[in-house]
């Protein structure tokens, strides 16, 4: 089963976002083994040294970003399939805090990949990538999609 890490600035204080991260959170158990770390907020600098501390290890790092690649969900999926296929587990994924990630954050083998170009809370973001990793691994199974039931 393959890891992930989801390095996050702050904790999730709206309990909506609660609930729905831990929904996605849940289904992603049947695809892989989910570490949440989230770190303290800091000023820019420390949030990066400790988001990096927080996926030390991990052989892809893809950091979301809204300046990145966007990718759609089949990207992601086939992105997520490229890492597993070639061994570069486990797999770190970082959410910046309310006011993002500095532009020269980039941990050894990371990736700058966007989901838009729209701008998120970063509370209801957490929700998406979830809901968007879940999404990928359906896709790679070829199994049918259950994100509202």
């Amino acid at each position: 089963m393959v890891e992930l890490r989801l390095a996050c600035v702050g904790g999730l204080r709206q309990p909506w976002c609660r609930d729905g991260a831990e929904l996605y959170a849940k289904r992603l158990r049947s695809y892989a083994k989910l570490e949440l770390r989230e770190v303290r907020a800091g000023t820019p600098a420390q949030d990066s040294q400790r988001l990096a501390k927080a996926v030390e290890g991990c052989r892809t790092v893809l950091v979301l970003d809204r300046a990145g690649k966007e990718l759609d969900s089949g990207e992601l999926a086939r992105t997520l399939a490229t890492a597993m296929d070639l061994g570069r587990v486990p797999i770190g994924l970082v959410v910046g805090g309310a006011d993002g990630l500095p532009a020269e954050f980039a941990p050894p083998g990371a990736q700058r990949v966007s989901f838009s170009r729209l701008t998120f809370p970063h509370e209801l973001f957490r929700v998406l990538l979830l809901e968007q990793i879940y999404r990928a691994f359906t896709i790679l199974r070829g199994e049918p999609y259950h994100g509202g039931h």
